[in-house]
């Protein structure tokens, strides 16, 4: 059985949570602060936008959340990417978390 959306992003919140915890954003370089910084926020919304979607009453109203859930998950996305530039994840790490937020994106229709 095909887990639910905000199952799969609560397991990707832990997954960078395990990989951004132990990092001490005041010794960052600016640039490399202000990559990593949106990523925590963009998270959170993204899980209230899925958890909204996955709540709504009518088919009407999933598709008036679909696109907010996508942009914000295509955000999310772009910053783990643009954080990796700076060695904030591996190649495993993006490999790995890109296809999860790929596949909740595929999920929202």
């Amino acid at each position: 059985m095909e887990q639910s959306p905000s199952k799969m992003l609560r397991d990707v919140s832990a997954q960078l949570g395990a990989i951004l915890s132990p990092i001490d954003l005041h010794i960052l370089p600016s640039l490399t602060q202000k990559a990593v910084l949106p990523i925590r926020q963009q998270i959170i919304d993204a899980r209230l936008e899925v958890r909204d979607y996955e709540l709504a009453q009518t088919r009407a109203e999933q598709l008036a959340l679909v696109r907010p859930a996508h942009e914000r998950l295509e955000a999310l996305h772009h910053s783990i990417l643009a954080a990796s530039t700076h060695g904030i994840f591996g190649a495993a790490d993006v490999a790995h978390l890109s296809a999860q937020i790929q596949h909740v994106i595929s999920l929202l229709k």
